[in-house]
């Protein structure tokens, strides 16, 4: 999947959206109703890998959501490329999302 710093999109293999915004030169991620997946990772920022702890969306099975604000560590001012992941426990269900955004 790929996204602007402000949109909505679905989740083709999770199911549910995500939505991005800046804010104060942040970045926010927000899923909603998300139905197979429940672990959320930052990959990658800008080519570099990222050391990010997993993070576990919150509410039950077909209806999982949680609001995210990417670390200050992993954005730059100017130009962004962030890569994150959405997956299942079992890591079978998997969505990609590169997000391309400008911070200031």
């Amino acid at each position: 999947i790929y996204m602007l710093s402000t949109g909505v999109s679905s989740l083709p293999a999770c199911g549910g959206t995500i939505q991005t915004k800046v804010s104060n030169g942040q970045l926010n991620l927000i899923f909603s109703n998300v139905s197979q997946c429940s672990n959320f990772d930052i990959v990658s920022s800008n080519g570099d890998s990222v050391n990010y702890p997993n993070k576990k969306l919150q509410g039950l099975d077909g209806a999982r959501s949680g609001s995210f604000t990417l670390p200050k560590s992993v954005i730059d001012f100017g130009g962004n490329i962030v890569r994150v992941k959405l997956k299942s426990n079992s890591g079978q269900t998997v969505d990609n999302i590169v997000i391309t955004f400008i911070a200031f």
